[in-house]
């Protein structure tokens, strides 16, 4: 099952009602590093007129470093209920892909994208 952190933007699977290109950035959690750096700094500077971004994050801890800049920034997070096994959160991600049909699903490492993959396939994304 998925949790919904922040949902500070409105996100829509409708092109219809949105001009601009869904994201969804898929990392395994946001401690101080340089994956994550380099996400905040995509998102930073990143043109909301055009874009629209999600991050999930599949081993979320509320304290990490990049948690509190991607909602200084207004990012919606998503993160897998507290103990999810690792199949439960696959399943839940593809719910959510199916959910939120962002047309570029992006992760940064060997098994988030092992993930990524796994989760779109059956989806448009």
């Amino acid at each position: 099952m998925l949790d919904i952190l922040e949902p500070t933007l409105p996100y829509s699977s409708s092109k219809a009602q949105y001009e601009n290109c869904r994201l969804l950035y898929l990392v395994g959690q946001l401690q101080p590093g340089g994956l994550e750096r380099q996400l905040c700094y995509l998102l930073q500077g990143m043109n909301r007129e055009s874009y629209q971004p999600v991050v999930v994050v599949w081993n979320f801890c509320k304290n990490d470093v990049y948690a509190n800049e991607l909602r200084r920034l207004g990012v919606p997070i998503y993160s897998f209920s507290e103990g999810s096994t690792r199949g439960a959160k696959l399943k839940a991600l593809r719910t959510l892909l199916r959910r939120l049909n962002p047309e570029v699903l992006h992760s940064y490492t060997f098994f988030t994208n092992f993930a990524a993959q796994w989760a779109a396939r059956g989806t448009r994304t």
